[in-house]
């Protein structure tokens, strides 16, 4: 009996070490340790861990820009309109700095048209083959030109938007059929302080109209002449043509060449005036260079250089320019500017351009808001 309890003991004892051996292959697990290739259980899910890439890092967000930057547009077309080189709206502003001017003035308001910021802007509007610019600051407000019958009411209601209700001055810069076309609207919506004529308009029926329409403004009429000069503040304009004694019946000879200040930084409007036509104008620039310069009647080309272009050194030439049959802006302008190392900013390829000034006379280029925006 004795040896049969033995045997029995026996038995149990290996059944047990080999259930163990089972259970546990590679030994007992000590108190503490955590069991090789076993998670935790905490109760809660594990932490997601961060990416060590570039994407890791907090995204630091761009701050909106006034202007939506664009670059300009230096391209040689085959054909007009069709932009070679031309960069996407999401482009690089470019760098330019202008001379620093006087420091700046506290004169108040002199129109009932809402407080534009405090510098100068320029908008040149996408108005086809034609032209209209506003010039604003927070106690001035000037339109040169409106523009063709066919871009009348939209000029008419972008400045509407733009929050413009006094004109102080609207200025005729030549007469031609691109620059007179929205003055009804502008009489019938805004009021205009007085109105800038380069002399009276040729005796043609083309101007019949326009010239009624302007007479019948009650507006005063100024017929500016060279050696004018103008000051607003701390907005300077000097007028270079027509002459006292206008030319015969050119239009293009006899449209006015103006020249802007603003706290050191200069633009320059030659109107319709022709290369040929330049040389009574050069004496009275001086040698002053001047950073802006609207190239005249659409990018029009001459075989001779422009002698006032020449002088001025321009950094930055706007053309006003939409579809059109006359291969504007002519291939000729186009390659001289690219020489001459200017940007170019073409309203057919890149809308409405606008040029914001600062108080310290710095100055960017971009696309013009969105009306209203």
């Amino acid at each position: 009996m004795a040896r049969m309890l033995l045997l029995l003991s026996l038995f149990l004892l290996s059944a047990l070490v080999l259930s163990g051996c089972v259970l546990f292959p590679y030994g007992m697990p000590s108190p503490g340790k955590a069991n090789p290739g076993a998670a935790p259980n905490t109760g809660a899910s594990a932490p997601s861990t961060p990416s060590s890439g570039p994407s890791a890092e907090p995204a630091t967000p761009n701050p909106e820009p006034s202007q939506p930057a664009i670059q300009p547009d230096n391209s040689t077309p085959a054909d007009n309109g069709t932009a070679l080189n031309a960069t996407p709206d999401n482009g690089t502003l470019p760098a330019m700095n202008a001379t620093p001017g006087s420091p700046a003035s506290n004169a108040s308001a002199q129109n009932d048209t809402p407080a534009a910021p405090p510098h100068m802007a320029m908008t040149f509007y996408n108005v086809g083959e034609a032209d209209a610019t506003l010039i604003r600051t927070n106690h001035f407000t000037m339109l040169i030109d409106t523009g063709s019958d066919l871009s009348s009411d939209e000029l008419a209601r972008t400045l509407t938007q733009s929050g413009i209700t006094n004109i102080d001055v609207l200025a005729i810069s030549s007469w031609e059929s691109g620059k007179l076309g929205g003055l009804d609207a502008i009489f019938h919506r805004f009021s205009v302080g007085e109105i800038w004529i380069p002399g009276d308009p040729p005796d043609s029926p083309a101007f019949h109209y326009p010239w009624l329409a302007i007479q019948q403004s009650d507006v005063p009429i100024k017929r500016v002449k060279a050696g004018d000069h103008f000051t607003y503040s701390n907005l300077a304009l000097e007028i270079f043509n027509p002459p006292a004694k206008p030319f015969s019946t050119s239009t293009d000879a006899n449209s006015m060449v103006m020249r802007l200040w603003y706290r050191g930084f200069c633009a320059f409007f030659p109107g319709d005036l022709q290369e040929a036509q330049e040389a009574p104008v050069l004496p009275s620039l001086g040698t002053s260079t001047c950073e802006f310069y609207k190239w005249p009647y659409h990018g029009r080309g001459s075989p001779t250089t422009s002698l006032i272009f020449d002088r001025l050194k321009p950094t930055d030439v706007l053309i006003s320019v939409g579809p059109n049959r006359d291969g504007l802006p002519s291939p000729t302008t186009l390659t001289r500017l690219n020489i001459s190392k200017s940007n170019v900013w073409r309203t057919a390829t890149l809308g409405s351009i606008q040029v914001d000034v600062s108080a310290a006379g710095q100055y960017t280029v971009g696309r013009a808001p969105a009306p209203g925006g």
